[in-house]
């Protein structure tokens, strides 16, 4: 028997929109955690009028925290090019107007809280 812990929360984001706004077709250049881009997550937040909320669930299994998100909010990524110590990556598809988060592979903490790289999209 595989016993786990779930939990549906809402991460809160107190100020109501990202410190960066980008375009709509970014790259990022994101180092530190080797040449793929596996693990690394774009996820839409939810804009209400002085902040921002994401929906996951966040599963324990024994003790590594594991976090997910609601499909319709993640956005699709491709490799651009790596090197040994970084990657480029762009969405797949453009992105619509909004407020995003980018998260690398190592996204939550110890106790399962994510944690990433906030922007805008203008």
């Amino acid at each position: 028997m595989l016993l786990t812990y779930s939990s549906k929360a809402v991460a809160v984001y107190l100020e109501a929109k990202a410190p960066v706004t980008i375009g709509g077709q970014p790259e990022f250049c994101v180092s530190g955690f080797g040449s793929s881009i596996k693990g690394l997550t774009i996820v839409k937040l939810d804009q209400k009028n002085n902040h921002r909320e994401m929906q996951f669930v966040s599963k324990r299994l024994f003790r590594k925290p594991k976090v997910q998100y609601e499909s319709s909010d993640v956005q699709p990524v491709k490799l651009i090019s790596s090197d040994g110590g970084y990657v480029i990556l762009a969405t797949k598809q453009r992105l619509a107007p909004g407020q995003y988060i980018l998260f690398p592979p190592s996204r939550t903490d110890s106790t399962g809280d994510p944690h990433g790289y906030d922007f805008g999209v203008k």
